[in-house]
């Protein structure tokens, strides 16, 4: 599978696990990967736009990476960018949203349920998944992987593909 040799393979030697640099650099290669890797419902809010976008909403810790690693990328036909946020966007103006402040990943999170209704969620941590967001991302043995919430995403009607959900470490049903 090329989610398995693109992104699964890559690791963090032990002297850059803390080189955020380096950690965010395969994150951003992960969220290009995922978005290979899922069906959006037909008619969800942002499907027809020219763009497909991933939005940083909070803090960016990808710094330039994500803009990098997507440029001239497409996805389902439609070219890739990104966008920064400060402020929770309109439904239809991402098509994933990752959420760079882990306080907002807290249960019950009113943020976490209305993003997820627009947009496949993703964010650092086994928290976030556990708290109804869709993917999040965890550190284990100086290498980056995620866990899903096959049962949000579902929820919201995106479909995960059979290849993204064996890859995970874990999947919440």
């Amino acid at each position: 599978m090329a989610l398995v040799a693109a992104g699964a393979t890559l690791a963090l030697s032990p002297a850059s696990a803390l080189d955020g640099e380096l950690e965010y650099s395969v994150k951003a290669a992960y969220l290009l990967k995922f978005a290979k890797f899922i069906e959006w419902p037909a008619g969800s809010p942002g499907t027809s736009n020219s763009t497909f976008t991933i939005c940083v909403l909070g803090k960016n810790p990808f710094g330039n990476s994500l803009a990098r690693i997507v440029s001239g990328e497409v996805v389902n036909g439609r070219k890739v960018g990104v966008q920064v946020l400060d402020a929770e966007p309109p439904p239809g103006t991402c098509q994933m949203i990752f959420l760079g402040d882990p306080d907002g990943n807290a249960p019950g999170s009113p943020i976490i349920g209305a993003l997820n209704r627009s947009a496949v969620t993703v964010s650092d941590g086994d928290a976030f998944v556990r708290n109804g967001g869709m993917i999040g991302f965890l550190i284990e043995n100086h290498r980056v992987t995620f866990e899903i919430n096959w049962r949000a995403a579902e929820a919201a009607g995106f479909k995960l593909s059979a290849g993204l959900l064996s890859v995970a470490k874990a999947v919440i049903r």
